[in-house]
């Protein structure tokens, strides 16, 4: 695997992903989303800088840390169809960081590893 996509970030990276995460966003298993990281920041810097780097480093994700509840929201008052619920994925926050850490070493990669033609989802 090449270098350049597991460069460990600085804590100024693991911080702007931090503070540009939705705060009121759905939380994962542990119950915490952004607006938890953003307000203690100052406690839990060292420790979520740590898990980002270990992960880039080992390639090993914590046991539990990438578990997702899959829930159905309403779109109605009193849905009655399928049709009427939205899916979200509640993901622990923790790995959307490292998610975002690993897209953003990804984006100058995209041109080569997208070509033209299945690029609708890439932005530009």
């Amino acid at each position: 695997m090449n270098d350049q996509l597991t460069a460990s970030p600085t804590m100024e990276e693991v911080w702007q992903i931090t503070f540009q995460m939705g705060t009121t966003k759905a939380p994962g298993l542990d119950g915490l989303n952004g607006l938890f990281y953003q307000k203690h920041w100052e406690i839990v810097k060292e420790d979520l800088f740590l898990l980002v780097q270990n992960f880039l480093t080992s390639r090993v994700m914590p046991t539990g840390l990438n578990q997702t509840i899959i829930t159905l929201i309403p779109k109605t008052t009193q849905p009655k169809k399928l049709e009427q619920y939205r899916p979200i994925s509640l993901c622990n926050f923790a790995y959307k960081i490292i998610s975002k850490v690993l897209a953003n070493q990804l984006k100058p990669w995209l041109d080569i590893l997208i070509s033209k033609e299945q690029s609708t989802f890439v932005k530009g």
